[in-house]
């Protein structure tokens, strides 16, 4: 078979396979192998060529690199190091070959993933230490990696700010944890989804690059992933398509040695984010490889190809293969001009196969194999062959299995069901049950059917009062109603009761509980005892809570006064077709006591002045409840103080504002005081009728006529007052004299 040359580049990656073939006129003279073989055998390959070339031979498979993800820790030294590194070392090239341009680069491509890219760098490093900077760092900010990064790839190009914060490598997994920075396995240090970045210099491939200069750190670079964080655009590798420039040219890499230890490097150096790198490769001019006539002696290639001496060589199958496997192997030639002659060979690897024969056998019974009896346990192991050659192994195995003749000893408690295979026995009894064991063996139990803790018989009390118990009468009570309880079984280890108004359970043996709710409530009592029994009291409707009024009122006279001292109740309790009792104190200091739903009552005759001052006006509303041969009564109380005023105005004829805070100003006694004259004017004028003084709605001491505060002299002065209330309008005028004295 013929094959033309496929070479478009050299990957240095993470699967790297370098398949030249061009056609040739040499040919190989014979492969002499054995296509049919066992899993595990070396199957011999003798191939003739003409002499002085090199024979490759190889299973298709050829690894270069890592196929590892490697975590980039948040600008702290794990493990000793701030970097990441992922060497790789060439020994194909001729030993003086170098990299002689920028051109000899075709690309650089980085798989990764990072938040806040303004905190990292990213450089390729080649054997002789030369290094090239992908991405310099922002240069902001500080953390133990910052001397990490070499001085001259520190700081982006001067015409950009750092727009790092906020703009992401990939779909970042952009969590924080401060205390866990280096354990890749912490929820806030997963990978998150990695993209393909390239840089390059090469001028004759044509790439193209990204927006204006092509640096990645240019937020025109960048969309939106959600609402508030950007990713850079990654590249698309194949169509050679949004490549970026690196900040420094890969003019700095010409002289590497193409031998050696390659690598990448990344060094997160501020303590803000993390990320992932999960693959990268450098891609060379295939003008870089050796020629074929440089190359002398024999060369094996390939995990399955295990030995070779001359022109004979050894292949084999994976050491995991499981099954039939037919595997192709393929032989190159190298010719002086740099060609190869191949062809290819398949070899069927075939599975070696053990068989496994058991029986499970009772005590007693005989077992036969090839003629020979067998009564006990016995395992027999016969060599043999496949139909295609290989080793195989069948394995007998005989089990013989006891029966049993045993006792089985059960103890049920007083109220549980006597049960024994699906059946109730009703109470104590002895029988023998015959059984087969799980590998079909007759057996026969002994059964013993019992009691446990025979005695246990719950006794659950309860109370109105803590004093007197019953454990069969109902309790009656108003709301909020509170009982005890008390368990007084003998030898219990635990017990829950649930009193009927909620879900909560007790566990005490003796305590109270207020019901709150009204209604008819049943108490319940499970209780184990220390044996394991379990046994239930229920005490139904045992507590029965009734409704209590709400007492209210109000009257419909809120200003009473000495003259008028009378009202009419209102009651808003409810219910309204209850009870009610009326305490009022009156006028002597005395209760007086009435009866009714919403009664009058006046502290003094229509003829007579009652005192001024606050009077207790307490209603007791009384609910009785019948149940049964029962009758309870319920109550509630509400008490308020009405207060009768003095409306009698009175009107001073003299004033002595000298400030010793006795008369000073002049008021109107019993107009605050009252308080039924909200609506009321004032006038003061002098003896030449001038007016000093007007006060309108007068609400406060500050309100009356002050003659101090308004520079009034002595002598004599004239008012007129002028009020309304709900009985009318009261009007009043006269002198007043102003004396201020020595």
């Amino acid at each position: 078979m013929q094959r033309t040359n496929l070479y478009k580049r050299i990957i240095i990656t993470l699967l790297a396979v370098i398949t030249p073939c061009v056609a040739a006129a040499q040919s190989i003279v014979k492969v002499d192998v054995d296509t049919i073989a066992c899993l595990g055998d070396t199957v011999p390959v003798t191939i003739g060529f003409s002499p002085s070339r090199q024979i490759v031979i190889q299973d298709g498979v050829a690894t270069l690199g890592s196929d590892s993800r490697e975590f980039l820790p948040d600008g702290v030294i794990c493990d000793g190091k701030c970097s990441y590194e992922s060497p790789v070392v060439f020994t194909d090239f001729d030993p003086s070959a170098t990299i002689n341009s920028v051109n000899d680069i075709l690309f650089i491509r980085l798989k990764i993933e990072h938040s806040f890219i303004g905190d990292i760098y990213m450089g390729i490093k080649c054997p002789n230490g030369q290094r090239a900077s992908l991405m310099n760092w922002a240069g902001t900010g500080s953390s133990p990696c910052t001397d990490s990064v070499p001085t001259s790839h520190r700081g982006w190009n001067s015409d950009y700010a750092n727009t790092g914060g906020g703009t992401f490598l990939g779909i970042a997994y952009d969590h924080t944890n401060s205390t866990l920075k280096c354990d890749s396995t912490a929820e806030s240090n997963q990978p998150g989804i990695g993209w393909n970045y390239c840089w390059s210099d090469n001028t004759t491939h044509g790439y193209s690059y990204a927006p204006l200069d092509g640096r990645i750190y240019r937020s025109v670079n960048a969309n939106y992933i959600d609402a508030s964080n950007r990713a850079i655009d990654s590249s698309n590798v194949a169509a050679g398509t949004n490549f970026y420039h690196p900040d420094q040219s890969f003019a700095s890499l010409v002289g590497c040695p193409l031998n050696g230890q390659w690598s990448i490097e990344v060094v997160d150096a501020y303590s803000q984010d993390n990320g992932y790198i999960f693959e990268w490769e450098m891609a060379l001019d295939p003008t870089l490889l050796a020629s074929a006539n440089s190359i002398s002696g024999r060369e094996v290639v390939g995990s399955q190809v295990i030995t070779h001496n001359d022109s004979t060589y050894g292949v084999t199958a994976p050491a995991d293969a499981s099954a039939d496997t037919a595997l192709p192997y393929y032989v190159y030639i190298y010719t002086t001009h740099g060609d190869t002659i191949d062809t290819m060979f398949t070899v069927h690897y075939y599975s070696h196969h053990h068989t496994y024969i058991s029986d499970t056998l009772c005590q007693g019974d005989t077992a036969w194999w090839m003629g020979t009896p067998y009564t006990s346990d016995t395992t027999i192991s016969v060599n043999t062959m496949t139909v295609n050659g290989c080793d195989s192994t069948i394995w007998v195995n005989y089990v013989f299995n006891p029966s049993y003749d045993l006792p089985d000893t059960l103890s049920y408690c007083p109220k549980a069901a006597f049960l024994y295979e699906g059946v109730d026995y009703g109470g104590p009894v002895q029988f023998d049950s015959p059984h087969l064991t799980v590998d079909g063996c007759d057996s026969l139990v002994h059964v013993v059917l019992n009691y446990t803790d025979s005695a246990f018989n719950l006794r659950m009390l309860v109370s109105d009062d803590g004093q007197l118990w019953s454990s069969d009468t109902a309790l009656h009570g108003c709301r909020p109603f509170e009982i005890w309880l008390r368990d007084t079984t003998p030898l219990v280890a635990s017990r829950q009761w649930t009193l009927g108004d909620s879900d909560t359970t007790y566990t005490s043996d003796d305590f109270t509980h207020l019901y709150d709710t009204t209604g008819s409530f049943t108490l319940t009592l499970t209780a184990v005892s220390q044996n394991g029994c379990t046994d239930t009291a229920v005490m139904a409707n045992a507590v029965n809570v009734y409704p209590v009024p709400q007492a209210g009122f109000d009257w419909d006279n809120h200003v009473m006064v000495i003259h008028d001292a009378a009202t009419l109740f209102v009651n808003y309790s409810q219910p309204d077709s209850i009870n009610f009792v009326w305490e009022i104190t009156n006028a002597h200091g005395e209760t007086d006591t009435l009866t009714g739903f919403a009664p009058y009552y006046r502290w003094a005759s229509p003829t007579s002045l009652a005192d001024s001052g606050d009077y207790n006006v307490t209603l007791v509303a009384i609910w009785v409840h019948e149940h049964d041969d029962t009758t309870l009564v319920c109550t509630d109380t509400v008490e308020h103080e009405i207060h009768i005023f003095n409306d009698y105005l009175e009107f001073p004829n003299l004033v002595t504002p000298n400030g010793d805070g006795n008369n000073d100003i002049w008021r109107v006694v019993n107009l605050l005081e009252c308080g039924i004259y909200p609506s009321n004017e004032l006038w003061i004028f002098n003896q030449w009728g001038i007016l000093v003084y007007h006060a309108k709605d007068i609400a406060k001491e500050e309100d009356f006529w002050d003659p101090g505060r308004n520079s009034n002299p002595d002598g004599t002065y004239f008012y007129r007052f002028q009020a309304r209330c709900p009985y009318g309008v009261v009007s009043r005028s006269g002198a007043i004299e102003v004396l201020r004295g020595e």
